[in-house]
Order: C-alpha cells, then structure tokens, then sequence
C-alpha cells in the first residue's frame, strides 16, 4: 500500500524469517563445501556440528575410508554409511546435533563379546580339591544334581578366579577343563581336569541362571555374558591402546578375551582425522532380566553397536530410535519381529565383501545372562552367546 511517496511493506514473520535465512546459510555452505568433493572429516563434522548434515546427506550415503588391523599390518576397505540424525548427549550434558554413520562391511575378524569364569576368589583358593553341583539339566550334557571336582596343585592369590564348564552343554564332561587365573583375569596358573565326583571342600550349587555366592551361573559359565556396559567388546572398540593393553578385568569373574593377545584395539586402525571427529555419547542399553535386575545402563562411547530397536527390529524401544537406513533397507515402516529370516539383514566382511557374517548388536537377549542378539550369515535375526567370536558393524557419531 502506498501514501504519497511512501511504501509500506508487510515483513515476513520472525518464524518465517529464520527459515529464510536458514535456507540461505544452508545454500552458501553446501556450495561452500563443494559436496562433489568433501574430502576432510573436519568438513563432514562441521556439516554435522552446524545441523547441515541432514539437509546435504540422504540414509545410505557411504563416505569412503581405509581401516588397518595395525596388528597384521593389512588394510583394508571400510567404508560408512548415514543412518541417521538425532540430537545426542555428550558426556559433560550438551546436546548436539549427531550425525551416526554405521560400518558398510564388518570387522575383518571376530573377538568375544565376553569370557567368563566360574568360580570367583576374592580371598584367594588353597591348592587342594573342590566340587560343586549343577542346577540344571542343559542341552546334551550338563546335567542337574550331578557333581563335578577339580583339584589344584598351586594357589590362586586373592583377587583370582577360576575358568571352566566352557561350552557345558554341548561339550562332552571328558572335555571339561578348570584353569586358574591371576587377579588381573589375564594371567593363567595352571589347567587341571574336571571330573564327576565330591571330593573336598564344597563349592555350592552351579545354579542355571543366577550367581550363587562366589560361583557364576551355568550360563556365564559356558557362554559368556550379554551386558554391553561390560564386556570385552565395549572395550575393544573404544580403545587406542595396543594387543594387550586394551582390556581390564569388569568384575571379580571378568577374564580375558582370547584376541586380547593378537590384536590391537580397533581405534588404533582408524585415520586420526577420523578419530578426531568423532564424540564421545550417551548409550542407552538394557541389560538381561534373569541376572541383571532389567537395569537400564548409561554408557558414554565413541564407537558403539547398533541395538535391535535401531535396526528396525519390534524389541527394546528403550535403546534408540528407528534408524531410517534400516527402516529402508527392511522396507518396512513398522518394526519387523526377531526370530525371522531377512536376508536383507544380511551383512559381509571387509575381508571378504562376498562373505556373509553373524555380526552382533549391543542388545541382550534379556531372557538369559549370555545370549546377544545379532543377525546370522542367513539374515536371520536371533541370539548367539557372548562366548562366541562374531564379527562387528561399529557405529559412531561425527
């Protein structure tokens, strides 16, 4: 409307004003960031750091980089892919926009999720022979109200343990071994037989499920436990320290993973550019409901594991919003149900792009203290035990 030689101009609303202006800042960066060629991860993480990120990359977008096994020497291809974008919180309670990128292939080789002993020492064990009784029947051969002995010939100091019934269920009783460790669950003692009998100072009852005074469950026992807050896995993907120096003893029954000797800490395969731009936030994991009380666990990563709930999969809400990579990649807007088959699911080795992979989540299967769940080498999506040495799609956050 005019007066005279006046203009009146209606101005655009404050809201709308900001949008302008943020479009015009997104336009100016994207041409600033020449996107053909981003070339830097200082580049990537300023798109993320600014909120750029979401307005530039679509789910699925790979960035193309090497990891190296610094163990063996032998690099390889690793590319990693958008998955998705939420606020996340930092370890000091600020809240910054994130940008996650998931490994393309796995990790060229498998670790344990967790290795476990049976028997705890907290005031140190005698040399002499101990027995103890199982709870429960469980697969082919660990029996319940069966007795089993083992007798050492040198002392555990305190602060030791005790490793064996690996693998009870499926392993033959004449296979059963005990091996006595240090404080530091690296350092082994001595490895004797276990045999069925009474003899000496009783132990307790082995219970199936449960810890029972300073013995374990069967399931800890034989397969590892699930608790990602924990485990060797955790540990191994967030360090930078050398072949054995990257993992620490957890809890009194905490033993060594056995790559703890040949391999380095993932971090130290990964560009330190990359490194660099990495933060360092808040994991949301739920823990198993048979031993662990169904805590739910805070941990601050900067490399970490996709949950079931992230990958699209009808569990645990509790553990992380649908990312939007695996609601497309599993073309379905609700979450698909465990126990199936998916091939789609189906991921592959750096080592071998061709080699289909069971590659673990964070995800307990809260039923039992060792099963994680994970998708096998047939897209099925179901729960391996801790035990096992599986292969990994890390996830981070720039």
């Amino acid at each position: 409307m005019a007066t005279g030689d006046q203009t009146l101009i209606n101005f655009p609303r404050e809201s709308t004003m900001k949008e302008i202006s943020q479009a015009l800042q997104t336009m100016a960066f994207t041409q600033a960031a020449n996107l053909e060629n981003i070339s830097t991860w200082d580049q990537i993480n300023g798109l993320s750091r600014n909120g750029y990120a979401q307005k530039i990359f679509d789910f699925g977008d790979q960035i193309l980089e090497k990891w190296t096994d610094t163990a063996t020497s032998q690099e390889y291809d690793f590319p990693w892919q958008v998955t998705h974008f939420e606020n996340v919180e930092l370890e000091d309670g600020e809240v910054i926009p994130g940008t996650f990128l998931e490994a393309h292939y796995t990790t060229p080789f498998g670790l344990q999720f967790s290795n476990r002993a049976f028997l705890r020492c907290p005031d140190g064990l005698a040399a002499g022979t101990y027995h103890l009784k199982l709870e429960k029947d469980w697969g082919n051969n660990a029996k319940a109200d069966t007795y089993w002995q083992f007798t050492l010939t040198k002392a555990v100091p305190a602060g030791g343990s005790v490793y064996g019934f690996t693998q009870m269920p499926d392993v033959a009783p004449s296979n059963w071994k005990a091996t006595s460790y240090a404080a530091d669950g690296i350092t082994t003692i001595e490895t004797v037989a276990i045999t069925s009998g009474s003899d000496g100072t009783d132990l307790g009852t082995m219970q199936y499920a449960t810890r029972n005074g300073n013995l374990n469950s069967m399931q800890e026992s034989a397969y590892g436990w699930n608790r990602w807050k924990y485990s060797a896995a955790r540990q191994w993907l967030n360090s930078t320290q050398p072949k054995g120096k990257w993992w620490t003893k957890q809890d009194d029954w905490d033993i060594a993973p056995s790559q703890l000797a040949t391999k380095d800490g993932f971090l130290c395969g990964m560009p330190a550019d990359m490194l660099a731009a990495l933060k360092t936030v808040k994991v949301t994991t739920l823990a198993n409901t048979v031993n662990d009380g169904d805590v739910t666990d805070i941990t601050y990563d900067r490399v970490f594991l996709a949950s079931m709930s992230q990958m699209n999969v009808n569990m645990s809400k509790e553990e992380g919003a649908v990312h939007e990579y695996w609601q497309r990649r599993t073309n379905s807007k609700t979450p698909i149900e465990p126990w199936k088959t998916y091939p789609i699911m189906i991921r592959y080795s750096a080592a071998n792009h061709t080699s289909p992979q069971t590659v673990f989540s964070r995800s307990a299967s809260r039923g039992y203290a060792n099963s994680v769940m994970s998708v096998h080498t047939s897209g099925n999506v179901s729960n391996p035990s801790a035990w096992y040495s599986r292969v990994y799609a890390p996830l981070v956050v720039v």
